[in-house]
């Protein structure tokens, strides 16, 4: 910008120039032709600028918005995006047997590894390692030839004559539920992994292929 400005300005200066000599003005004219050139420099450059002037703030403002906007925006996502944190009681075959706080929606291999991870003696055939935790919940890892777990962990089985805890039961558990199968079982798992622990029992009617009739004839025997 500056140089273009130069060389424009040189150029009107050297044409002013040659119209001066050019046509031999008087000494009057020319003082008036020279102020008048002077006043039109001066003007150029105000403009120059003022023009400069006014894009720095102009951009300095937009900034400053698109920042705020950005804030804004932080400070508008929803509740859900931040998840909290659950405390959950493990027990069992693992290492150090405890009470952890993990971040929400929290799967159950991240509680093993939190108690220091699976010891060697652990029955992984009866636990699921991608089941949603809830907080608050115990969870107990069976260990191998145990069969009477359930009673430590809470999530026991239909065929014991108590209720089975949908939110923490595997899939074996399950099925031992007079009307939950193979297919119904791991449907249950799918939904709860997918959305996370039912909140009530009557969600089960959400789940695909649990109609109103399966649903009343299981019902009994689950709990949350």
């Amino acid at each position: 910008m500056k140089k273009k400005f130069n060389y424009c300005f040189k150029r009107i200066s050297d044409k002013i120039k040659d119209f001066i000599f050019r046509y031999n003005l008087g000494e009057h004219k020319k003082k008036i032709i020279v102020i008048t050139l002077l006043f039109c420099i001066v003007l150029t450059s105000f403009i120059i600028v003022h023009n400069k002037k006014e894009s720095a703030i102009t951009k300095a403002i937009s900034e400053k918005q698109g920042e705020k906007a950005n804030e804004n925006t932080k400070d508008d996502l929803p509740d859900e995006t931040k998840d909290e944190s659950i405390i959950v009681d493990i027990d069992g075959a693992v290492e150090k047997p405890t009470m952890v706080e993990l971040p929400g929606k929290s799967r159950l291999d991240d509680a093993i590894k939190a108690a220091g991870g699976l010891s060697k003696n652990a029955d992984t055939t009866k636990i699921n390692r991608a089941e949603v935790l809830r907080d608050g919940q115990k969870i107990y890892i069976p260990k191998k030839g145990e069969t009477n777990y359930e009673n430590k962990s809470g999530s026991v089985t239909g065929k014991s004559g108590k209720k089975v805890n949908i939110n923490s039961a595997t899939d074996d558990e399950l099925r031992t539920v007079k009307g939950i199968g193979p297919s119904m079982s791991e449907k249950i798992l799918n939904y709860r992994e997918k959305n996370g622990p039912f909140k009530k029992i009557e969600d089960l009617k959400k789940v695909d292929g649990i109609g109103e009739k399966t649903y009343e004839k299981i019902k009994n025997y689950l709990t949350i």
